[in-house]
């Protein structure tokens, strides 16, 4: 089996089927990482860029060893240019009625734990939610995460730690407005 950094190599060289192996080895993994991060009719468009950039940007990768990391970086980046460009974010905010069915489903479902979560991180912007997967989700490092988006690691501890609280805020928020009765 032809490594990484030896495929790598190859594609600079430019052979084109080295470059299939390596979109094949890690097909999966960037739509796992992009499909977290974008809305599912996107999924494949925004997969497909990540692969181009990659592409277009191997030259500048310093160390061919370190591909896998440098093309997951390259997916978490790129998700976050699709939000900023998209403005997409700006459409999450509550709906009445999206609310109503999340506190009815919880109620009567026994707080289905995966909706809840999709529901809060829906509320983050895009930078955040895309840093709480990495640390949370994907067990990245704090120092890795600083690296993807170009933050010193105090930057980074302060953004995961205000995301944190942003999340258990709107936790409390729909727990308060359950006991109330009261919709938002």
């Amino acid at each position: 089996m032809l490594e990484d950094a030896e495929a790598v190599r190859k594609v600079l060289g430019g052979d084109l089927d080295s470059l299939e192996v390596l979109v094949e080895r890690y097909k999966k993994l960037v739509f796992s990482v992009v499909g977290r991060r974008v809305s599912g009719a996107d999924v494949p468009d925004i997969a497909h860029e990540v692969f181009l950039k990659a592409y277009r940007s191997l030259g500048s990768l310093t160390d061919p060893a370190l591909f896998k990391s440098w093309l997951m970086t390259l997916a978490a980046r790129t998700c976050c240019d699709y939000w900023r460009k998209s403005k997409a974010h700006m459409l999450l905010s509550i709906d009445a009625s999206e609310y109503d069915g999340l506190i009815d489903e919880r109620s009567s479902s026994g707080a289905d734990d995966k909706e809840l979560l999709d529901y809060v991180m829906e509320r983050l912007t895009p930078e955040e939610r895309t840093l709480i997967e990495m640390v949370y989700f994907e067990e990245r490092s704090l120092k890795e995460s600083a690296a993807v988006f170009a933050w010193g690691l105090a930057k980074t501890k302060v953004k995961a730690m205000r995301a944190r609280h942003k999340m258990r805020k709107i936790i409390q928020t729909i727990e308060e407005d359950e006991l109330r009765g009261v919709n938002p």
